[in-house]
């Protein structure tokens, strides 16, 4: 079975958004995160509720990987990007309707168009 290849976008090999995000995190809400995107690699078929896609126009296509950490729902917004690839554009956290950060869904299709104008890069993210 193949695994999942998961990407990160940057304008840089310097500065990348996923990791970045990661880096701001508890180190426990590091260790959820990297156990949660290891697993799901290892899934054939991803479905409810680990992914879901995100609600409006505005935002067709883009998706949401979700898994909770010390009581707060952490996301990664991004897209299918191929077969058994998921680009990521931005992670968040959010308690009830609060997101952090609040610009979330706008950096996800931001970065998106970026991207598929040619500014910046998508870069392998590596997981264990």
């Amino acid at each position: 079975m193949a695994r999942w290849s998961l990407f990160e976008y940057g304008l840089s090999a310097n500065n990348l958004v996923i990791t970045q995000w990661r880096l701001s995190l508890s180190r426990q809400s590091q260790a959820d995160m990297d156990v949660f995107l290891n697993d799901l690699a290892k899934v054939e078929r991803w479905k409810p509720p680990q992914i879901s896609s995100l609600k409006g126009d505005s935002y067709t296509g883009l998706r949401e990987l979700r898994w909770l950490s010390e009581g707060v729902q952490h996301r990664i917004f991004g897209e299918y990007d191929g077969e058994k690839r998921f680009a990521m554009y931005v992670g968040c956290t959010h308690k009830g309707k609060i997101y952090k950060p609040p610009s979330a869904f706008e950096l996800a299709r931001k970065r998106r168009r970026d991207r598929n104008n040619g500014i910046g890069e998508m870069y392998a993210y590596e997981i264990d």
